[in-house]
């Protein structure tokens, strides 16, 4: 959660194909403050650090228990990179994320 992966040089930022999750893989924003309040719901005013990838992404035939969850996520791909999903196992896919200005996500 709030992680930042940077690589707009070659194709991926995160290759990861059959990647087995036993629970929820999340990309997604995180809270930043007390570690003590983990889980719960932010506090008004707490900082917020956002799921970022510069580069594409490719989990193909990747296996996860519970969910893949892509809320909130922001990518920033080239012309030739993109979000690969292909034959991704999951009970629920949670994409509510940015549209990307350019390159592409690929959900076959």
């Amino acid at each position: 959660r709030g992680a930042r992966l940077l690589n707009p040089y070659t194709r991926h930022a995160l290759n990861a194909p059959q990647l087995t999750v036993e629970r929820t893989l999340y990309l997604t924003p995180a809270g930043l403050g007390s570690p003590l309040l983990r889980g719960t719901t932010p506090a008004q005013g707490t900082r917020i650090q956002r799921f970022e990838c510069e580069g594409g992404v490719r989990l193909d035939d990747g296996r996860f228990g519970d969910a893949l969850d892509l809320e909130h996520a922001r990518f920033t791909f080239t012309d030739d990179q993109e979000l690969s999903l292909r034959r991704v196992q999951t009970p629920e896919l949670r994409f509510l994320g940015e549209r990307p200005a350019r390159g592409r996500v690929v959900l076959s």
